[in-house]
């Protein structure tokens, strides 16, 4: 069980880390 709620937390992390990298991507462009 514990290492199963790891995976998820970590699978969480990268998930908001992608969606962050997405929004300062249409950021930039909107700047532009």
């Amino acid at each position: 069980m514990d290492s199963m709620r790891i995976t998820n937390t970590n699978d969480i992390i990268s998930v908001e880390e992608k969606v962050r990298k997405l929004q300062n991507q249409n950021q930039t462009i909107y700047d532009h």
